[in-house]
């Protein structure tokens, strides 16, 4: 072979250097990695080192009735009551597949009870700061935020579908305002330490990753097939199918008769 056809090695198309990732997939390892690394600690030690300087900063402040409303966001039936609410209303609003993920945060909530218990991290005592209401069991990861990362961010990413844009970016900026001020009146109600609420946020969002990969396969599941999101395909899923007996064949007539 002439030396003329052979290319050089510089004219050679060089490979990727980029590894393409599945869409959600750095998002989802960088928040296991944090909840990882916040549950290890919580194992060690039963508060960070900032937990009780920051909670008597916060519990400084005074929120007015604000307090109040948090107080009643905060209350644990109330979470179940937003995510029945929700579901119904998207799934009446044909947005099944939307409603189908708010359904499952029930299960995920569930799982902050079994989290709890396995980890057994204290809550704030009142030796060290001001804790209102009696004792609620362990502190690590805190259930309200989880679930208000996940609900709320859940509907920071259909807000778009949901709304018109400017209506839309007001309920981005609700949610978020929503996820922060719950963490803050946890802290400053001795409910939970910082580290309670952060590690509460950290496995809310990869909750919340893993609901946002499961929508969009539903979606399209949902756009491709809707007959399959629908009552009469639920309630054939969850009714036993009957076995149909052989219908009995009739006696011939008597030609007598």
């Amino acid at each position: 072979m002439p030396a003329s056809a052979r290319a050089p090695a510089s004219d050679r198309p060089a490979l990727p250097l980029r590894l393409r990732l599945p869409r959600g997939v750095l998002p989802l390892a960088i928040l296991l990695a944090l909840a990882a690394l916040a549950t290890s600690h919580a194992l060690l030690a039963p508060r960070a080192p900032f937990d009780v300087p920051l909670t008597r900063w916060v519990q400084r402040a005074d929120f007015g009735p604000a307090g109040d409303l948090l107080f009643w966001m905060g209350l644990r039936g109330v979470a179940g009551g937003m995510i029945a609410a929700t579901a119904v209303w998207l799934w009446l609003t044909r947005r099944r597949a939307a409603a189908a993920c708010v359904a499952l945060m029930l299960v995920a909530d569930s799982s902050s009870f079994l989290l709890r218990d396995l980890i057994g991290r204290p809550r704030p005592s009142p030796d060290l700061v001001q804790v209102y209401g009696g004792p609620q069991g362990n502190g690590f990861p805190s259930g309200t935020a989880m679930h208000y990362v996940m609900f709320c961010g859940f509907l920071a990413l259909l807000a778009p579908a949901l709304a018109p844009r400017r209506a839309a970016a007001a309920l981005r900026v609700l949610c978020l305002a929503a996820i922060l001020a719950i963490g803050v009146w946890l802290v400053h109600h001795g409910r939970h330490w910082p580290s309670d609420v952060l590690g509460g946020y950290a496995y809310g969002g990869v909750y919340l990753a893993l609901l946002a990969a499961l929508y969009r396969h539903l979606r399209r599941t949902e756009l491709r097939h809707p007959a399959i999101f629908t009552f009469a395909a639920l309630r054939a899923a969850v009714t036993p199918r009957r076995s149909q007996s052989p219908q009995p064949t009739p006696a011939p007539a008597d030609p007598l008769d």
